[in-house]
């Protein structure tokens, strides 16, 4: 599956249709006698769908949410009130009790994720190899190896790395999706700029990031920067180690020896002593 287009736009309603069916439901009883403002946050919902770019992952589609929770609360109210005209006996409970409802509906497919370890949690979610999983042990040996001053350059998209070492990255494009996506014109600017930062301000470490998820390679975008990365690296940088994915177990090797190379999700890079600070 394409991580854009209809395929993967499909895939996420889908999944949203099976944990939150309700909030399919209720949301068309906003229609009922609807005031002017019912259909500007209709048009926002709208934007925001379009804004999602149609992506598998289900991140994207959190821009939705405020709007699509507006239009519930609508629904909710109409609903209430077409219910109450057919009562005779006070009904100021009703409401609560549909408010009630949905949200036990809503978190009731969350539930079971609450009880779980953070660990548990990301290994469930990613399966066996999970970067949440790696990212803090790698980030302590970025710490280590590096001072607070340091820049440190996240390869990959995995920015919480540099949260968890507390650095900062030389350039603004902590993720390497925005050098990916973009038509060709824009991915090359960003590219290039991107090339400029790394130039400006070396950084003291790489994490080279190896996962097709977090680097993935698209036809459309220029090949300029992966030229000058690799070439960059293999001219200021010396190997460290790498967080290497085993059958058996999953370490950090240090040193790290040939045969682990191709297994490694993450790879380590410090600058060479002779470069200039």
């Amino acid at each position: 599956m394409e991580l854009f287009g209809a395929d993967a736009f499909l895939s996420q309603i889908k999944d949203f249709w099976s944990n939150w069916w309700i909030l399919f439901l209720i949301p068309w009883a906003a229609l009922i006698k609807p005031k002017p403002r019912i259909f500007f946050w209709l048009g926002m919902f709208v934007c925001a769908v379009v804004a999602s770019g149609t992506s598998c992952y289900g991140q994207y589609y959190v821009i939705m949410m405020p709007f699509w929770a507006l239009i519930t609360v609508v629904g909710i109210r109409n609903l209430v009130s077409v219910i109450a005209q057919q009562m005779t006996r006070p009904t100021g409970w009703l409401a609560h009790l549909f408010v009630t409802a949905v949200v036990i509906l809503v978190i009731r497919p969350d539930m079971p994720w609450l009880v779980q370890t953070p660990e548990h949690f990301a290994e469930m979610k990613m399966g066996k190899w999970s970067p949440f999983l790696e990212s803090p042990l790698v980030a302590k040996r970025v710490a280590e190896l590096s001072s607070p001053r340091d820049f440190v350059y996240v390869a990959g998209s995995e920015p919480q790395i540099l949260y968890y070492a507390r650095r900062f990255s030389p350039t603004r494009f902590i993720t390497a999706y925005p050098l990916l996506y973009p038509p060709p014109p824009v991915a090359k600017m960003y590219q290039s700029e991107a090339e400029d930062d790394l130039e400006a301000h070396p950084p003291s470490l790489i994490v080279v990031v190896q996962s097709a998820t977090s680097w993935p390679k698209l036809k459309t975008t220029p090949p300029d920067y992966s030229v000058f990365l690799n070439r960059y690296i293999e001219q200021g940088y010396d190997l460290v180690g790498g967080y290497v994915v085993d059958q058996q177990k999953d370490h950090w090797s240090e040193p790290l020896a040939k045969d682990e190379f191709a297994k490694a999700s993450l790879l380590l890079f410090k600058r060479k002593a002779q470069l200039p600070q």
